[in-house]
């Protein structure tokens, strides 16, 4: 409620979400103290390397049923922290929706002559053996990207730890060739 809101607006509570290869984990904390106040975790589909892929939107279910296991104190989050692996890859659409798989670091396939752990690597090698699906991309992000646009309704940017393996050069602050959800 807006009056709970209210008195609660002077105590910071931040929620942490972790988004792994095999499970979400969500932590509610007090930002003054650092106390843990509640936790909970979801898993997510399991995968059969070298092949690994996930739907996007089961990500975020695991999301909403990790925060559902807050309890009623959920309601007391006023900022969201999201991590999440690096170098997997979540392609989207114009409307911002995921298409297609996500392809996990852990996914060997890559294109030839790149670390297949990178996600550039992952976009050459959909742009190779998946031109249907590339053909519809308006733009590619992390899974911390897309979790973002979730809970905000609208695209959001990924942090620089994950933007390395999307070909960003923090050295001279510019993208490589690929469209990156920026």
């Amino acid at each position: 409620s807006v009056r709970m809101r209210e008195q609660n607006a002077h105590v910071a509570r931040v929620l942490g979400i972790d988004s792994s290869t095999q499970s979400t984990k969500v932590e509610l904390r007090d930002t003054d103290t650092g106390a843990l106040l509640a936790h909970g975790r979801a898993a997510h589909p399991p995968t059969q390397p070298p092949r690994s892929e996930q739907d996007p939107g089961a990500w975020w279910d695991a999301v909403v049923g990790a925060v559902v296991d807050l309890g009623a104190r959920r309601r007391e989050t006023s900022a969201l922290a999201i991590s999440c692996t690096s170098g997997t890859v979540c392609a989207l659409d114009a409307a911002g929706d995921a298409i297609g798989p996500g392809l996990l670091y852990a996914d060997s396939r890559g294109a030839a002559g790149a670390d297949p752990s990178w996600a550039v690597a992952k976009i050459g090698w959909l742009a190779e053996h998946r031109p249907d699906l590339v053909d519809r991309v308006a733009s590619f992000t992390s899974p911390g990207g897309y979790l973002a646009s979730r809970f905000l309704g609208r695209r959001a940017a990924i942090d620089v730890t994950q933007a390395l393996k999307f070909g960003f050069d923090p050295g001279t602050g510019l993208w490589g060739s690929v469209p990156v959800a920026t």
